[in-house]
């Protein structure tokens, strides 16, 4: 059976094939920073005030930057495994990933890859080496 494991952070993805236990090796690397996606920094004033000491007005956006970073990464990686399983015979993904990040991913599935089965892993580990991977992925 032929699986992707996904890992990513909010910045960092990395694909991997793996058949059965094993994981064969690295299908593709996405950065965030290569794509562009960087929304800035928020000023600490913003979500308070105006600025100068001023009440904020409505239109005033609470939006954390590094949410929107984030959001945006997880579309590109869903859009990096939806081409991933159009040129691969995929019978599972399994999606590894920080709580926040795994959100957004699911957020962003498509019916298609909903209907490969996904398997979800709530850990950071895209600093990992692929064996440490293949022993929290597959409890071994």
């Amino acid at each position: 059976m032929y699986k992707i494991v996904a890992v990513s952070d909010s910045k960092h993805a990395k694909f991997y094939e793996s058949s059965g236990l094993k994981i064969n090796g690295i299908l593709k690397v996405l950065e965030a920073d290569d794509l562009g996606i960087h929304h800035g920094t928020k000023d600490p004033k913003d979500a308070f005030c105006g600025g100068h000491g001023t009440r904020s007005h409505a239109f005033t956006s609470h939006t954390d930057p590094h949410e929107l970073d984030r959001d945006d990464f997880s579309k590109a990686v869903i859009k990096e495994l939806e081409m991933l399983c159009d040129s691969h015979d995929v019978k599972e993904i399994i999606l590894v990933s920080p709580a926040k990040m795994l959100g957004d991913l699911r957020s962003h599935l498509s019916h298609k890859l909903k209907e490969i089965g996904i398997r979800e892993v709530i850990k950071d580990l895209t600093h990992a080496s692929p064996d440490k991977i293949e022993e929290i992925v597959f409890e071994k």
